[in-house]
């Protein structure tokens, strides 16, 4: 299951930071030339996005069609170790992301006080995917090189 959710990581935030700034996943807001209310447009998005990950793992909807009321359960799930490991391995990816972005802080910061709320700002300055992806690669890459069987 946890291969599952970082897979899912890998390919999720990149696409979401991606609908964020456009085509070109590595452009800053810094690059572009954005109106006060597309910045905030986009820092909404990023923001709606991850907590709409973040909640879809509640299963509010299941609990409902199975006859239980959620404000029973969710807060037990909220309690889970494996959902709060999930939580930080989702925040872990969307916030240095943003930060590098420069969503995090532009404008007048709204994503940096959203994700303060929510208790998640303290990964801003953890690696970001671009970065994990590139560390992968070279691992690759070196190991590729020093294996025996590429030798041969």
């Amino acid at each position: 299951m946890k291969h599952f959710q970082y897979l899912f990581l890998l390919i999720a935030v990149p696409g979401i930071m991606a609908a964020c700034t456009g085509p070109d996943s590595g452009e800053t807001m810094k690059n572009c030339e954005l109106t006060g209310p597309e910045i905030r447009e986009r820092q909404e998005f990023a923001y709606e996005a991850a907590v709409r990950m973040r909640d879809r793992f509640l299963q509010q909807e299941t609990w409902e069609r199975m006859g239980v009321d959620p404000a029973t359960v969710i807060p037990r799930i909220f309690d889970n170790p494996d959902r709060r490991e999930f939580q930080h391995l989702l925040f872990t990816k969307i916030v240095p992301n943003c930060k590098k972005l420069g969503l995090l802080d532009a404008g007048d910061a709204w994503l940096r006080r959203r994700f303060e709320e929510i208790g998640v700002i303290q990964y801003e300055d953890w690696v970001d995917t671009a970065e994990e992806v590139d560390s992968f690669a070279l691992t690759r890459e070196l190991t590729g090189e020093a294996s025996p069987t590429a030798a041969a």
